[in-house]
Order: structure tokens, then sequence, then C-alpha cells
């Protein structure tokens, strides 16, 4: 499939075709694969100004996040929030600002990581996926905030 998109010279399909490659091998959790082709994917995303670049920068800022590099993962994340805002992509920016809150929380920076969480709901929200991102919220620790938030409004 690769090789006919090459030949084709497809370049967004060929991008879209790594990406897909490298979420397979992320999923598998072979890091160093999956980093090789989001990079060749963001690379080519970038010379041919495919919307495919903020995808891959969240996804570059996963991998780096679970292999606990930081610096990385904050670096494609910020980028990504930094774009997406600009191009008004919600459901993207979503996901960027709930990494950048776990690169945070992984570093035991908890006070920095709830703007984000934070940040990241209420754009989970604009795209009409609330329960998500309270679903989100639970799952990264934050469920007696939100019990108590539930009190909270009800009283």
């Amino acid at each position: 499939c690769l090789q006919i998109q090459i030949e084709r010279g497809d370049n967004e399909e060929i991008a879209s075709t790594l990406w897909s490659l490298a979420d397979v091998y992320h999923g598998w959790e072979k890091y160093d694969e999956a980093i090789e082709f989001y990079s060749e994917s963001l690379q080519l995303s970038r010379e041919i100004g495919s919307e495919n670049v903020t995808k891959t920068l969240t996804s570059l800022s996963d991998v780096h996040l679970q292999r606990r590099q930081y610096d990385k993962a904050s670096q494609y994340a910020k980028e990504a929030i930094e774009i997406t805002s600009n191009l008004g992509d919600t459901s993207t920016k979503a996901i960027a600002l709930w990494t950048m809150a776990s690169v945070h929380r992984d570093q035991g920076q908890i006070q920095d990581a709830i703007p984000f969480y934070m940040e990241a709901v209420r754009a989970y929200a604009e795209i009409g996926q609330l329960q998500k991102g309270l679903e989100m919220l639970e799952e990264a620790g934050f469920s007696v905030t939100l019990k108590a938030l539930s009190k909270a409004r009800s009283e």
C-alpha cells in the first residue's frame, strides 16, 4: 500500500499511512519504531501543509510521555496546543492538553497539571464530550475532587 502511494506521489496518503504504521507500533509498545514512523509522517505532513501535523505531534508527545521523556513530550504537546488553538481544532487540542497535564502529573507537579486538566475538560465539553473529560479526570485520580464539586453544586 505504501509503495503504491510512493509511486503515485500521493504525499498526503503517504503521511497518513506512516502515521498509521506508527500508531500500530505505538499500540504494541515498540516505541522506537513508533517514533521513527511518527517523525517521518510529521516531516512529510509539514512539507505539504497537512492537517495531520497536529495529530502526529500529539502522538509523538504521548509516545515520549510513555517513555518518560518528559522534555520531548512537553515540547510536542506545546506545539500541538499552539497550532490547534490557531486552527480552532478543539478535539486535537483536548488531547494535547491532556498529554501536557499528564507530563506534569507524572513528574509529581500536580499544581502545574491541574490547569491543563481543566482546560482539557473544557475543550471536551466544547465538542460535546464533557462526560469523557470527566471520566478521564476520574481515571487520573481526581474522583474525590469531582465528587466534592458535584456535592458543592447541589448545595
